[in-house]
């Protein structure tokens, strides 16, 4: 289902933009191998094919190997701040399994997407959306560091906005200028 932007949301994503936020995403941000964490909206399925197209211009001679982690919600199952607690801990064991079945993969991609259909059923606005993302993308650094998962070395977050009527942009999202 798509939850179309309000004014508001448009305003904000102008502020976030400006403040540095939501950056535009360069082809040398991304790597060509990664743990991807993306919504499983069929809707959606645009940015990840977008995400492996900017994966593929990285590494115009290598594999590029995509290992994808796809469910309501994306990467904001990860936040504790999200609502699913049984998800969320078998997202963070799928994922600590993944990292030693592939450890030639050394990165990890947190991409939301705005407006999310599950964040909008929890009541998420978009900044709120942002916030969450951040969060995970904090909380799974500290679930690296615990779990000792040496070789990632790397995370990127990504958000991708629908404005609707076709146009649709992948930001790079800059969590350490988020308020």
């Amino acid at each position: 289902m798509s939850h179309p932007m309000s004014m508001a949301d448009l305003t904000t994503i102008k502020d976030l933009k400006a403040a540095g936020v939501l950056v535009d995403v360069e082809e040398r941000h991304v790597p060509g191998k990664a743990f991807v964490f993306v919504c499983g909206d069929g809707d959606r399925h645009e940015q990840i094919q977008y995400l492996q197209r900017l994966m593929s211009r990285r590494k115009m001679n290598a594999p590029v190997t995509p290992h994808l982690f796809c469910w309501n919600g994306g990467p904001l199952l990860l936040a504790s701040g999200f609502r699913d607690q049984p998800g969320r801990e078998f997202a963070y064991r799928q994922f600590a399994a993944a990292v030693e079945l592939k450890p030639h993969i050394n990165a990890v991609i947190l991409q939301g997407h705005g407006i999310c259909g599950a964040a909008h059923q929890a009541g998420a606005s978009l900044i709120v959306t942002l916030r969450l993302l951040k969060q995970a993308m904090s909380e799974l650094s500290g679930f690296i560091r615990r779990e000792r998962l040496g070789s990632v070395t790397s995370m990127l977050g990504l958000f991708h906005l629908d404005y609707g009527n076709g146009h649709m942009r992948t930001y790079r999202f800059n969590a350490d200028r988020l308020e």
